[in-house]
């Protein structure tokens, strides 16, 4: 049986790298714009009579810094709400049409919910139901797997050889995604998932009869638990109205309590087919 061991820290390191590539995807930003062409990425921190106080960030210095209103056109924010300052009624109209506001952004969030069966386990008798709770932004979501096997004798879960004879008696996870862009016909997804379940563990030794003339296949099962962990990657499409189908592809590592006394690698995969509401 192959082996494929991460060391732990490695597999840390793994996931600190996952996160921080994309940990600007989905910060937003306000951005002020000044009467003589600037254009500010910051966060407003406060608006008094007079004056606007902006955390300006950059890879060098993070700094509160004031600007009058009189030197200010308008700011967007981040909810895409704006704030005009020196313009003109022809002006303000003007940005309005091309900028849609917050009322307009908050309609591509139409569902909270995603109930799902994953296609791939029902390949390697397993029944694998999730629910995917998506927070207001519809940036985040907390999504919930319970699987559950039902063909635990034949020791054929894993295409790999790596879980060879181990197979799922049931199984539940806890994971986190981000949609960097929101949720969208086409959307982007990654993050992290731990797992806890218990495995039937399968042997077959060659046994030869008290003749010598026959030998036979002995099978022998023992069930332990196990804990994983995965870094998501995948895309969550919406062709149709509450339909979604999700593509995510899970490595990480995985351990046995009782067999194991290291992290083996592992793998997880998900083909779902969903409900939206």
């Amino acid at each position: 049986m192959l082996e494929i061991k991460l060391p732990f820290r490695l597999i840390l390191c793994l996931i600190t790298i996952q996160l921080g590539v994309h940990s600007n995807a989905f910060a937003s930003k306000d951005t002020i714009y000044t009467v003589n062409g600037r254009i500010i990425p910051c966060d407003v921190v406060e608006i008094t009579s007079s004056a606007v106080k902006y955390l300006y960030m950059n890879e060098f210095d993070s700094s509160i810094f004031v600007l009058y209103k009189r030197d200010i056109s308008y700011i967007t924010f981040k909810n895409g709400k704006h704030a005009f300052y020196s313009l003109d009624a022809a002006e303000v109209s003007a940005i309005k049409e091309q900028q849609p506001l917050a009322a307009d952004q908050d309609k591509q969030v139409k569902f909270k919910n995603i109930i799902g069966i994953n296609l791939v386990n029902l390949v390697h008798g397993n029944v694998n139901f999730s629910l995917e709770r998506m927070t207001r932004s519809g940036h985040f979501s907390l999504r919930i797997p319970v699987k559950i096997g039902f063909d635990n004798e034949n020791g054929k879960e894993y295409v790999a050889s790596t879980y060879s004879g181990r197979k799922v008696i049931w199984s539940t996870e806890l994971g986190i995604l981000i949609y960097p862009k929101g949720q969208k016909r086409a959307s982007y997804v990654f993050g992290l998932g731990y797992e806890v379940g218990e495995l039937k563990f399968i042997t077959e030794n060659l046994v030869t009869t008290i003749t010598g003339n026959n030998s036979l296949v002995q099978s022998n099962s023992r069930d332990y638990t196990f804990n994983s962990f995965y870094i998501y990657n995948g895309l969550v499409l919406s062709p149709v109205h509450k339909i979604a189908f999700s593509f995510l592809g899970g490595v990480g590592g995985r351990r046995t309590f009782e067999l194991d006394q290291e992290y083996s690698a592992a793998l997880n995969l998900s083909v779902s087919v969903g409900y939206r509401f």
